[in-house]
């Protein structure tokens, strides 16, 4: 059996209005992405026909914002979560994002490797949830006050 590669991201999946996001919604964004999205999809497109030209087995997991015991580097959303918690940021923005669990994009990724079919992509994530939510749910772990959500058109400003 030849094992898969694996490309991991998430921001080339397409937006759908309805609101349900699935692997086969076409990129349909480009004109309001940043140039960050746009070169993760360009990534994503080199990535897919390399394996194709190659003939090797690709497969991309589509990974949300991952978090876990035992983030050390931390990651950078790693680290807002740690200092959130630990009651050093009083001020969060008013957003949503999705997340997963470290351990289970890991189990994802054997499982796509063992049973994903090449050239197909793969959503990991658990949920979208609340800055406000998320955050507050770590500070008060941690014996904090909730912190305050400040509108995105109010951050925008002051940056």
């Amino acid at each position: 059996m030849q094992s898969k590669i694996c490309l991991f991201r998430l921001f080339t999946l397409g937006i759908n209005p309805g609101g349900l996001v699935t692997e086969d919604i076409d990129f349909n964004w480009y004109d309001m992405a940043p140039p960050y999205i746009l070169a993760r999809l360009h990534a994503e497109q080199t990535f897919f026909q390399y394996c194709h030209n190659k003939g090797l087995p690709g497969v991309a997991l589509c990974v949300a914002n991952t978090y876990g015991p035992e983030d050390y580097q931390p990651t950078p959303h790693g680290k807002m979560l740690w200092d959130v918690a630990r009651g050093k940021v009083r001020f969060i923005i008013d957003a949503v994002a999705p997340t997963v669990d470290i351990r289970d994009v890991a189990k994802a990724a054997l499982l796509a490797e063992l049973h994903g079919k090449i050239g197909e992509r793969y959503i990991i994530a658990n949920e979208f949830i609340s800055n406000r939510d998320f955050y507050s749910a770590a500070a008060a772990e941690c014996g904090n006050k909730p912190v305050h959500v400040i509108p995105r058109s109010l951050a925008y400003g002051i940056a």
